[in-house]
């Protein structure tokens, strides 16, 4: 081991200054690793990270064996004083990303060191929409966590993009949304609605939203908080001619669709010819209690017709829903 390392490993501070000062020792000789700089960061040694970072000729955008800056570094040990000590040089790479794409954010966020989160987005140098190997955000990485505190510190933070996407194009409230089916808290959606930019409607890869798929796992709270929201649309389109209302009429529990007809605006018939009528979708599925909530509704068009030219009536009784085609039949008599 140099002799530089021993002192600053043996926190003989008056001997890395003399070696430093007397000896001309090389401030960014490499053992193990780590230079001296690197070894106190990891030691939480903040005298003696002073004392190498008086010296002009320090290496201060060194990284250690994983391709981790000093900055990520300090976050990582949980030192405090040295984060803050580092922030003050103009030189030091805030955004400096390892091989995976992590920088000092990222690692706030995955150790829930809220303070140096909170510092770190104080500081205009900070990119806060830097993305890791697989796409993602600091954002995505706290939803994905649950962590809905880091949610909330980023969600208000105007320079954050709360509706960036990932490589599966998920922003980060679609992410919270289909995490809900795996154990994911509300609050992570909660702390998401905070933002004043987010984009409630924004599609995933597949043009659907965050209500299409809280109903599509059956979570009623869920949809009821989203339907709360002024600035919700309810009859977005996927893909495959799918609106919110088509996907519950399937669903084997009927009070989502119940909460989407008490909506003003919902469109009871397919809008066009590359919709799903929710009618033609329930009496197919073979949901007797979604299809009779639609024959109530007063404006329901009983004969519009499905992808496969086929009717609600037509359809039921192919499928063999005898219940549906009975309910069709008095409704049509």
């Amino acid at each position: 081991m140099p002799p530089l390392h021993r002192a600053i490993r043996c926190a003989r501070l008056d001997v890395a200054a003399r070696l430093l000062d007397e000896y001309q020792a090389d401030i960014n000789s490499d053992y193990a690793s780590k230079t001296p700089l690197l070894l106190a960061i990891e030691m939480r040694y903040l005298e003696a990270v002073d004392l190498i970072l008086r010296h002009d000729s320090v290496d201060i955008n060194c990284c250690d064996f994983g391709g981790n800056g000093i900055l990520s570094l300090a976050v990582i040990n949980g030192s405090l004083a040295i984060v803050e000590r580092l922030l003050c040089f103009d030189s030091v790479s805030i955004n400096h990303q390892s091989p995976d794409g992590a920088s000092a954010v990222f690692h706030a966020v995955e150790h829930r060191q809220f303070y140096m989160l909170q510092l770190l987005l104080s500081d205009s140098r900070t990119d806060f929409n830097v993305k890791n190997y697989a796409g993602q955000t600091p954002l995505h990485v706290a939803v994905r966590r649950g962590d809905h505190v880091a949610i909330q510190i980023m969600a208000k933070r105007s320079r954050i993009n709360v509706n960036c996407v990932d490589q599966n194009g998920d922003t980060p409230l679609l992410l919270a949304v289909k995490g809900f089916n795996q154990g994911g808290s509300i609050q992570s959606v909660v702390s998401l609605l905070l933002s004043r930019d987010l984009n409630i409607n924004h599609p995933d890869s597949n043009g659907r939203t965050a209500l299409w798929h809280a109903i599509k796992y059956k979570e009623t709270s869920l949809v009821e908080l989203l339907l709360r929201q002024n600035d919700l649309t309810l009859n977005d389109v996927d893909r495959w001619g799918f609106t919110p209302l088509t996907r519950s009429a399937e669903n084997e529990s009927s009070l989502p669709a119940k909460l989407l007809l008490q909506q003003p605006g919902i469109n009871i018939n397919a809008c066009s010819n590359e919709v799903v009528p929710p009618l033609w979708a329930a009496c197919r599925a073979g949901r007797y209690d979604a299809v009779t909530l639609l024959l109530g509704q007063s404006s329901i068009d009983v004969n519009e017709k499905g992808p496969s030219g086929t009717t609600p009536f037509q359809v039921a009784t192919i499928n063999g829903h005898s219940l549906i085609v009975s309910a069709l039949l008095r409704h049509m008599s």
